[in-house]
C-alpha cells in the first residue's frame, strides 16, 4: 500500500459497509446507501482539508 497511514480509513470503511451490505435484501438499497456515504466523506474531507490549509502560510508559486 503505497500509503500506509491511510489504511485505518479504509479499514473504517470496509466496516461500515460490510455492515450496510449484510443489512439490506437487496443491492440496489446497499448501492444506494453506500453512495450516500461517499458522498457524505467526500464532502466531510473536503471540509477538513480546507479548514487544515488555510491554517498553514503558503509559500507564493510561481
Amino acid at each position: 500500500m503505497p500509503y500506509p497511514e491511510r489504511k485505518p480509513i479504509y479499514d473504517t470503511y470496509k466496516v461500515i459497509i460490510d455492515k450496510i451490505i449484510a443489512e439490506k435484501k437487496y443491492k440496489s438499497y446497499a448501492d444506494a446507501e453506500i453512495d450516500d456515504l461517499d458522498r457524505s466523506l467526500l464532502a466531510a474531507f473536503r471540509e477538513i482539508r480546507l479548514a487544515h490549509s488555510l491554517q498553514k502560510e503558503w509559500l507564493p508559486e510561481e
